[in-house]
């Protein structure tokens, strides 16, 4: 039985009282000229080792396994922040953080940058969003380009109302995902434009903190032992963490099944993604936002559309969020194989861990479609650079956060530095794929010179979160959920 066929009834009860729309085609039809309908999922705060897509022991993401099953999954996808606002802002840009401005939540997104939605409105698409957090609100800037924009947080909220200040926010800051749901398949069913290809983002936030799954899944991977310990407690924590990304995989089947409905499987190019992780204490961080380690920064990232995209495929090599915009694109036939913002083709980087060789900005987005075709390989040395935002000098709880932390990977190895805070760490991703042994005393040449690309990549990313991006005149509604300063 599909794994989208298993799903909690509340969510078949609500997508049961949507009629369906009567309309019909007028006129010849962009998809007649191949240009598919694009879903675009984004999952909050998911990281990919806890995905049974990508081999975890609990049954969480069954709906992704059946999409992996007819697609293509990317063993290494990367988010450039463990943030939120950034996060997204790379994915419809194709730019790094320092490049668009957001480099925290909060900020917003300006105008003269291009997206995605944009580029796809411009090529005839009807565009939609339907979002569940209050950070990819439309207020942020991430309403350029979608003629609908469904932002409307009025359910029962995840996370409960607060004040700051004496301000108290009237109104919640998320909805669940059988409500996001809900409002997506509405669209799908009665709001599009069915003369025209559609591109669809919805967004779900369930994964996030705090972990309180709704029944039956806040049961469905608890323990039969009650666990009177520190180490219990983080376990209770990691199965309902668990049970929220299960809870969204289930929705997202939902989705899928209303494209079968409507007989959109073939012509529908779906995209799933994380934006970025979740500690889980594995580096003494329950949360976000402070690490760039790979429990953090490496998430989730499967395609599908049938007959198109070669099914059962696995690619190995590092991609980032970015490289959507422009794979997209030229799967839509609406922008070729460039980068979206494309920045002038001067500047130059070292690339490879080699402080003398130069080329293009590898933080530039480009498309995987080749790669997914099977005509190209991912590079294994392709560099990924990360970053975290600023923070004043301060305590996180038992954990000293200052100034900004860079990261980057180039093939196996991994090098942070955080000056501020006097860390410099190196780490072999292929024997310690879980951080534990910074080598960077030991292998002083090696961090040298990612040290050195690291600083010529930064020399290109001027830009920082006191110089860059909007502030929001809300934001400090943000405050008291640790997402702004």
């Amino acid at each position: 039985m599909p794994a989208r066929a298993r799903l909690h009834a509340s969510h078949v009860g609500l997508v049961g009282l949507l009629a369906l729309a009567g309309a019909t085609f007028v006129g010849p039809h962009p998809l007649d000229r191949g240009a598919p309908h694009v879903l675009l999922i984004t999952i909050d705060t998911v990281r990919a080792d806890h995905c049974s897509v990508y081999g975890y022991a609990r049954p969480t993401t069954p709906v992704l396994e059946e999409i992996a099953r007819d697609g293509v999954v990317f063993d290494d996808a990367y988010a450039p922040m463990a943030t939120t606002a950034p996060a997204h802002a790379s994915l419809f840009t194709g730019l790094a953080p320092a490049r668009h401005g957001i480099v925290k939540n909060g900020l917003v997104l300006p105008a003269r940058f291009e997206t995605l939605a944009e580029h796809l409105t411009s090529a005839g698409y009807d565009t939609a969003a339907v979002v569940s957090s209050f950070a990819v609100h439309g207020k942020f800037g991430f309403r350029q380009g979608f003629a609908t924009y469904d932002d409307r947080f009025d359910s029962e909220p995840n996370l409960p109302r607060w004040q700051w200040e004496g301000f108290v926010r009237q109104g919640a800051f998320d909805r669940d995902a059988r409500l996001t749901t809900f409002r997506g398949v509405h669209w799908l069913r009665s709001e599009r434009d069915r003369r025209a290809p559609f591109f669809l983002w919805v967004h779900y936030f369930d994964p996030h903190h705090p972990h309180d799954p709704p029944a039956p899944y806040d049961r469905l991977f608890a323990s039969e032992e009650t666990q009177e310990s520190v180490a219990g407690e983080l376990a209770t924590t990691v199965a309902r963490y668990d049970a929220e990304i299960r809870e969204t995989d289930d929705a997202i089947g939902v989705l899928l099944a209303e494209l079968d409905a409507q007989q959109l499987r073939a012509s529908t190019l779906v995209v799933v993604a994380g934006d970025h992780g979740e500690g889980l204490m594995d580096h003494d961080w329950m949360h976000h936002g402070l690490h760039l380690y790979e429990e953090a920064i490496r998430v989730p990232l499967v395609a599908r559309w049938p007959g198109h995209l070669p099914a059962g495929q696995r690619l190995a090599g590092p991609v980032q969020l970015a490289d959507l915009a422009p794979t997209i694109l030229e799967l839509a036939g609406a922008g070729g194989a460039a980068p979206i913002n494309q920045r002038p083709p001067s500047p130059t980087v070292p690339t490879a861990g080699t402080a003398s060789a130069t080329t293009r900005d590898p933080t530039a987005a480009v498309s995987l479609v080749s790669a997914m075709a099977g005509t190209t390989t991912l590079d294994p040395a392709r560099p990924m650079f990360f970053q975290r935002r600023r923070y004043d000098e301060e305590r996180r709880r038992d954990i000293e956060v200052h100034g900004e932390k860079h990261a980057v990977r180039v093939g196996p190895w991994k090098y942070i530095e955080a000056p501020a805070e006097h860390t410099y760490e190196l780490y072999d991703l292929a024997h310690d794929p879980g951080e534990t042994r910074n080598l960077a005393a030991s292998e002083p040449a090696r961090t040298q010179r990612l040290a050195t690309d690291l600083a010529a990549w930064r020399k290109l990313h001027t830009q920082t979160d006191r110089s860059t991006g909007v502030p929001d005149p809300d934001a400090a509604r943000l405050r008291a959920l640790g997402y702004v300063d």
